[in-house]
């Protein structure tokens, strides 16, 4: 009899446990204009499988649609200023914490900002 609960209890404590599976991040991308010009930029960021570019954009406030990320992987954000005019602010947020923030003050060249999710 001791037999069968001792088997019983092992069979109960190595099948009863499951792995879980990973959840993914949920990434967004944010810019922000913070002067009183409009200028033009195109934005690049990580997707769950490319890169997509936007713009040009000319209002002040960006965000992008959510992507799923999962953990150790990297995303990145990029912002082309084009015409050197204007200050902005680059942010990036995984379920909704803010993960990275840059700000970039006239740009002529691509900024980019990235950071890998832990």
């Amino acid at each position: 009899m001791k037999k069968i609960i001792f088997i019983v209890f092992i069979s109960v404590l190595f099948f009863s446990c499951k792995k879980s599976d990973p959840v993914p991040y949920s990434v967004s991308y944010k810019i922000e204009e913070t002067t009183n010009s409009t200028p033009a930029y195109t934005v690049t960021y990580s997707t769950e499988n490319a890169t997509q570019t936007e713009g040009p954009i000319t209002f002040a406030n960006w965000s992008s649609p959510t992507v799923k990320k999962m953990l150790g992987e990297s995303v990145t954000l990029s912002l082309d200023g084009g015409s050197g005019a204007g200050s902005f602010i680059l942010r990036i947020y995984a379920n909704g914490v803010l993960l990275e923030e840059e700000t970039m003050d006239n740009p002529y060249s691509p900024k980019t900002i990235s950071v890998t999710l832990q």
